[in-house]
């Protein structure tokens, strides 16, 4: 009643219980009641994160951090009142930060703990129907469509909850796996609330007719996947049944591609789609093959069974049954097809077929498909994407707009998608950037700020603003002037593609370059640039050939290539 009054109103809970000639007790809803007053955490999630956004790599307020010389050693004491004043304002923008993550983090286990009543309530549910005789009286009929319409209610109440949280707030990677996996699992839920549904309608009339359906409990959906290469995870279907009928185990359920292009063979899309229902009710297919490219177009598997299903007075009967489909898939023919297959699936999770959608949406999906195009488990993930990147793409590349379009995202995606391939693809780019040694996301201003105090031979690693590809930021001395400048080189395709193959080898053949900046990431969420010196750090990846110095950066590196 409270969940019912609080989210729907009054007037609401009056129409829903109006047939009622008895008080009705709920007793098993009671979780639903809560603490956290839903309207108020809307209001509190759209608190800004006030860190310093794109100047956030203040060298005066990094720590020191194991393995590397912290930036901050270096201060001189005029800089320190600074420095402190800094630490002061930080703190206080930590606060706002740490509140508005607690609210968002208790509003999320809170509807989790509402999910799992619900859960506990259609177990009680499934009890009562499976005892009760039939036909049933019409009151007792009345109690229970009460019952099951309380239970729609509120997992439609969850549903939207979570889609506002998701629309709402930028999240942690953690949180908003938390969210896909209550949406999947509230899925679930109503297809079964639907076989109650339907089978209290037919007891009412004496119908024991077996019900049946099949439910997608688990996929690595969505993604791209090469041709011919199976799945990462397995796909797991589970048949769900009336409470008074039982799956016999043993019958085979197979899928089929939907959403097919049209030119293409008519058959032959997918392979390895056949698995037996298991004793758990549950079909499991771990070896998923996909024989043909999707020409950059989704497709979706559909899976389909005729189900030996025994009702309640033992008779074994057949259902024929249709899941939902999974979430896309594109078969990408070559590896170069990566970043626009991402592109097109990422639009879809965003944009849910509108015009438009939220920005804080499209965050919370792009940190999904990017842990997974850069190979990081989403649960406990080495580099996510850091809400001070999220405003530096914000700032860059949308223009500070609160809602984006299609548009958007592919002027975005042109940039950004082949970053990620590089990414995912480039030999040992991945590594150097989890790891922190690719600083990433900073604008040629910033960067300017960071080394302006550096010494000579300090230098960092970022991504070019404008172009495709990486740019090495170093302060140099004019010979001539005698005068101290921060440059930049946007390196070239043959720097790391011809005789030096990789960027570590390119790194290496640099002697004057000595000490590279390393970011890290504190549990609090803080970030840090480190002095590390560039051999220690990368010597185990420098092939034999590149380890010949060369004459210095200054003569190797066009300094007139600028970004």
């Amino acid at each position: 009643r409270r969940i019912i009054s609080n989210i729907y109103g009054r007037e609401a809970f009056s129409k829903l219980f109006a047939n009622t000639s008895r008080p009705i007790t709920y007793d098993i809803m009671s979780g639903f009641s809560s603490d956290i007053d839903m309207d108020d955490f809307h209001s509190s999630s759209l608190l800004e994160d006030e860190e310093s956004g794109l100047s956030s790599f203040d060298l005066q307020d990094h720590t020191a951090v194991a393995g590397g010389e912290s930036i901050v050693g270096t201060l001189d004491s005029s800089k320190v009142s600074t420095r402190r004043r800094q630490k002061r304002i930080k703190t206080e923008d930590t606060k706002i930060t740490n509140n508005r993550e607690t609210t968002i983090g208790r509003a999320i286990d809170q509807l989790q703990e509402n999910y799992d009543d619900i859960s506990r309530s259609m177990e009680v549910h499934q009890t009562t129907l499976k005892k009760m005789a039939t036909p049933i009286h019409e009151s007792e009929y009345l109690r229970l469509e009460r019952e099951q319409q309380g239970l729609l209610e509120a997992m439609e109440g969850i549903n939207r909850q979570t889609s506002n949280i998701i629309d709402e707030s930028v999240l942690k990677p953690q949180e908003m796996n938390t969210l896909v996996k209550l949406t999947r699992s509230l899925e679930t839920s109503r297809l079964q609330l639907e076989l109650y549904t339907s089978e209290l309608q037919g007891l009412y009339v004496d119908d024991v007719t077996p019900r049946a359906a099949l439910a997608i409990i688990s996929q690595p959906f969505p993604c791209s996947i090469k041709q011919g290469k199976e799945i990462s995870e397995p796909v797991i279907v589970k048949v769900l049944t009336g409470a008074r009928s039982t799956v016999v185990s043993g019958s085979e359920i197979f899928g089929e591609p939907i959403g097919v292009p049209e030119k293409g063979p008519k058959k032959g899309w997918i392979s390895k789609c056949e698995a037996k229902v298991s004793t758990n009710r549950q079909a499991k297919f771990s070896d998923i093959t996909f024989p043909t490219g999707t020409r950059l177009k989704p497709i979706r598997i559909e899976f389909h069974a005729d189900l030996k299903i025994k009702d309640a007075n033992g008779k074994v009967k057949k259902v024929s049954v249709v899941s939902l489909p999974t979430e896309p898939i594109i078969v990408k023919t070559n590896e170069n097809q990566f970043w626009e297959a991402e592109g097109e699936l990422i639009k879809r999770n965003v944009f849910q077929g509108s015009d438009a959608a939220p920005w804080e949406r499209f965050c919370n999906w792009l940190q999904i498909h990017y842990l997974n195009s850069t190979k990081q488990e989403i649960s406990e993930p080495i580099r996510a994407l850091h809400t001070q990147e999220f405003e530096y793409f914000h700032v860059t590349k949308f223009e500070s707009k609160p809602t984006i379009s299609e548009e958007d995202v592919d002027n975005f995606w042109k940039w950004f998608g082949p970053l990620l391939h590089r990414l995912r693809y480039q030999r040992h780019i991945g590594n150097l950037w989890k790891e922190g040694f690719v600083v990433g996301f900073l604008s040629r201003e910033d960067s300017e700020k960071l080394l302006d105090s550096e010494n000579l031979g300090t230098f960092l690693i970022r991504f070019s603003e404008k172009n495709i590809g990486y740019v090495i930021s170093y302060p140099s001395v004019s010979i001539s002037s005698d005068t101290k400048k921060v440059k930049h080189y946007l390196m070239k395709g043959d720097d790391i593609a011809g005789a030096m193959k990789t960027l570590p080898d390119f790194l290496g053949g640099l002697p004057d370059l000595v000490t590279i900046l390393q970011m890290t990431e504190e549990e609090d969420g803080s970030r840090s640039l480190v002095r590390r010196s560039k051999d220690s750090a990368l010597s185990e990846l420098y092939s034999r050939k590149s380890r010949t110095a060369t004459s210095g950066y200054e003569m190797d590196i066009d300094v007139h290539t600028l970004q």
